[in-house]
């Protein structure tokens, strides 16, 4: 699957709250083709993208900070084996560029 790759962020701290440590997270943001949705009650259109994101493992996110925002990557994708029916990112590469 190839996405356009906007940026990614590891996220961690303390719960005010508890004081508990919580993280870290890792999220790769990206940019998706506007969709267009109707419905009976809302209609939705569009030209352009939207801003989408996605948990990732810390390898992937280690692999997103070597790539420059806005490039075209590549997904890597497999069944999550704790969940078959649930896909899980497990690599990311530099999409090949266009002939």
């Amino acid at each position: 699957m190839q996405i356009t790759f906007v940026g990614c962020e590891s996220i961690e701290g303390v719960k005010r709250a508890t004081g508990e440590a919580y993280g870290p997270f890792y999220k790769l943001y990206y940019l998706a083709p506007v969709q267009t949705v109707s419905s009976a009650t809302r209609t939705v259109s569009g030209v352009g993208f939207t801003p989408k994101d996605i948990s990732i493992t810390e390898t992937v996110f280690h692999q997103l900070k070597a790539i420059k925002p806005l490039q075209k990557v590549e997904l890597v994708v497999e069944a999550d084996p704790s969940n078959l029916n649930r896909n899980v990112i497990v690599g990311v590469k530099a999409a090949a560029a266009a002939a």
